[in-house]
């Protein structure tokens, strides 16, 4: 009987951890869903800006720079939300295209690179 409740005991103890991590990744998800949202936001603000300089208006190019950094740096954040994703689903980044994809791949899918020596996020 006390095998029976230690072995309980780990499989609920298991289950919560695996919920936990889904949960984890679906915040991550999310968080990275709400970045490629502000990045495409950021883009449609710097094409009206180019709009309105291809239209002779005077457009300080510090708003410019401005939208130009914040892309930047929210591509690194998103770069690093992805990575957080593949991490906790248990998957590989490709170095050469940024994809994330199952650990058991050779060869990557989307750009058909090899996979060697590539860090793998395992539970």
């Amino acid at each position: 009987m006390e095998k029976f409740i230690s072995d309980l005991k780990q499989t609920v103890n298991g289950a919560v951890k695996k919920s936990g991590e889904l949960i984890e990744l679906t915040k991550i998800k999310m968080a990275a869903a709400d970045t490629k949202n502000s990045i495409q936001d950021k883009f449609t603000k710097l094409g009206e800006l180019t709009y309105l300089a291809a239209k002779g208006e005077d457009m300080p190019a510090a708003d410019i720079e401005t939208i130009v950094t914040e892309i930047d740096e929210l591509k690194q954040t998103l770069t690093e939300q992805e990575a957080k994703a593949a991490e906790l689903g248990g998957k590989k980044i490709c170095p050469h295209c940024d994809k994330a994809l199952n650990a058991e791949f050779s060869f990557c899918p989307a750009c058909g690179n090899p996979m060697e020596d590539i860090e793998t996020f395992v539970d």
